[in-house]
């Protein structure tokens, strides 16, 4: 449902340039949701690759 509202919000205009709508750019997000950065610790570290 989100791909498909922003799909729809970046299709090129009859002007050849693309622009957010009022709504996509008024939105502020969850004020109670924590940041992304903030599950980092939680990470593992990325494996080494195997070369054989």
């Amino acid at each position: 449902m989100v791909l498909q509202a922003l799909r729809r919000v970046a299709q090129p205009s009859d002007a050849g340039t693309s622009k957010w709508s009022d709504i996509v750019l008024s939105y502020e997000g969850t004020p109670d949701f924590p940041a992304f950065e903030s599950y980092r610790d939680e990470l593992l570290p990325p494996r080494e690759p195997e070369l054989f």
